[in-house]
């Protein structure tokens, strides 16, 4: 071979961490059909190469059994025909989808060979077949044995309320086995609940993954660590949700996911309750009419004290009944005069204060629409702008809108934020658009979206 140059560089320390002056051992490298470089670790797990196209800065990803990796300590490397990676390591078989980012690992127990594998032990042939080594023999991996792939009876199997047990028969929590249950039902004292679940597979759960979601709290799929069958929710709010869990492997492209669903109620306290608010209501509107009719006689009292008063002064000073009636007369006149003079000044001064003052309302949105972009605009500048305390502020945003101050602000963002999703004449995409409407955070801005209109906003638009 003839003699040739070529650049090299010298990187001794963790990869993803280089000022932790860790020295890292590389054992073994892939670059897949992508051009992406995937390293294997002596201890620290699977790295990915990464680089920004924009400024071709070189980052590191690492994998690690956090993730779902067999093992931390990585002899082989290999990229099948469907761009998946086939991992050997000091403990197991691992195949991760780049795409999915889940893993799914063999062992002795699965049917593997041996899962102690030799340093450099995967290879793939020029027809496409993938060589293993490992410590009890060769492993050739043809093709895809669909026929191995075992049917999946995804359910639930266990629930715990507030870290105990609970079944059909100790408790009306559920009417039925929670692997039959439609309806979940708890209360707004319950600290917490757990529910457990399993595929019921002669195949082991190692060969494929969970996710779950419960939708009326969270709308995105949550995908479990491998091993892991059981998710746990505190102090929910209460309302009506649905707990969703979904099951699949990537071993076949015909495999389909299996989904199983609860319906759970949390009950408010009662004085939260729909019935105690109606009547709380209905009982201050009969104080408010007693009070005000109370307050009616006694100022009629009070004034016919007033009216008496100088009557009875004429009585003790007149001497001749005609001069007394005279008088009288004269007493009721001005007191009638006197108070249709009371009611047109007060009068005149609500239609004063009606043409000096705008209306509440009209002051906090046109305040909303100088500010809605500012993402530091909160409660505090929104109490500062208008000329309000911050309890005062909340009082009278109830009053008017039903809302507390913080709701206030947020509801109004999300108005103007969908009115541009429906419009978009500027094409921006979705975080764009919440950052233009003062969000700076966009995946927080999906949430309050989805929670606000029941979708997401890339669904809004699309619809």
């Amino acid at each position: 071979m003839g003699g040739g140059k070529f650049r090299a560089r010298s990187l001794q320390h963790k990869l993803d961490h280089p000022e932790s002056n860790i020295v890292d051992k590389l054992c073994c490298f892939c670059e897949t059909k992508d051009g992406t470089l995937w390293l294997g670790s002596n201890g620290y797990g699977l790295y990915q190469r990464l680089v920004d196209e924009k400024t071709g800065k070189e980052t590191f990803q690492v994998l690690t059994t956090d993730d779902g990796l067999a093992n931390n300590t990585v002899h082989g490397i290999v990229e099948d025909a469907k761009g998946r990676l086939w991992i050997t390591t000091a403990n197991g078989l691992s195949v991760y989808d780049p795409l999915a980012r889940t893993f799914i690992n063999y062992s002795e127990k699965n049917g593997l060979l041996c899962q102690r594998f030799y340093w450099n032990s995967a290879v793939k042939g020029t027809d496409g077949t993938i060589y293993l080594g490992s410590m009890n023999g060769l492993i050739e991996l043809v093709d895809e044995n669909k026929d191995a792939i075992y049917p999946v009876h995804l359910t639930f199997t266990r629930l715990l309320v507030d870290n105990q047990v609970v079944t059909a028969g100790n408790s009306d929590v559920v009417d039925a086995d929670i692997s039959q249950a439609e309806v979940i039902r708890l209360h707004e004292s319950n600290k917490s609940f757990g529910i457990e679940f399993s595929a019921l597979t002669y195949a082991g759960e190692a060969t494929g993954h969970y996710s779950y979601r419960l939708k009326g709290f969270e709308d995105e799929w949550i995908q479990l660590k491998p091993g892991e069958h059981a998710v746990r929710y505190t102090s929910l709010k209460p309302g009506n949700y649905t707990f969703e869990v979904k099951y699949g492997t990537e071993i076949s492209e015909d495999d389909e996911e299996q989904t199983i669903s609860v319906r759970i109620h949390v009950a408010p306290y009662f004085w939260k309750s729909w019935w105690f608010t109606l009547l709380v209501i209905a009982a201050l509107i009969v104080f408010v009419v007693w009070f005000y009719r109370y307050k009616e006689k006694e100022w009629k009292r009070q004034e016919a004290e007033k009216l008496l008063i100088p009557i009875r002064k004429v009585l003790e000073e007149a001497d001749e009944p005609q001069q007394l009636q005279s008088r009288i007369q004269n007493i009721l006149d001005n007191h009638e005069k006197l108070k249709q003079s009371y009611h047109k000044s007060v009068e005149a001064d609500k239609q004063e204060v009606l043409r000096t003052t705008k209306p509440f309302m009209d002051r906090a949105m046109e305040i909303m629409e100088q500010h809605y972009t500012n993402s530091e605009f909160g409660v505090t500048e929104f109490a500062e702008a208008i000329g309000m305390s911050k309890p005062l502020l909340s009082k009278r945003l109830n009053a008017e809108a039903g809302v507390s101050t913080g709701q206030f602000i947020r509801n109004y963002r999300l108005t103007i934020a969908k009115r541009l999703l429906m419009e978009n004449v500027s094409n921006r995409n979705i975080t764009e658009i919440a950052y233009k409407v003062g969000f700076n955070d966009p995946k927080y801005f999906t949430r309050c979206f989805t929670r606000e209109y029941g979708c997401s906003p890339s669904a809004y638009m699309e619809d």
